[in-house]
């Protein structure tokens, strides 16, 4: 088993597959931290959108729409004359 040095610590150990370890940390260091409290935090308010906005959206919404069919269908081929 390959012996290693810790980027943490400085310490060395051995990689084993079976222990729980990064490569360049050893198992000790590699530990998740224990979660300490659950602060819950309020959801933000959205601002309402003017109506400019949403037009101005929905158009963007729409425009994004075309392109994507485009991409997928291909653009109409306009008929020979």
């Amino acid at each position: 088993m390959p012996e290693r040095i810790c980027v943490s610590c400085g310490k060395r150990f051995v990689l084993v597959p079976s222990k729980p370890s990064l490569v360049n940390t050893c198992p000790q260091c590699s530990v998740p931290p224990v979660e300490t409290e659950f602060v819950e935090r309020k959801p933000r308010k959205k601002r309402q959108k003017t109506s400019e906005e949403e037009v101005r959206d929905s158009e963007r919404r729409l425009y994004n729409l075309r392109k994507q069919q485009d991409l997928i269908f291909g653009k109409p081929k306009e008929p020979n004359r």
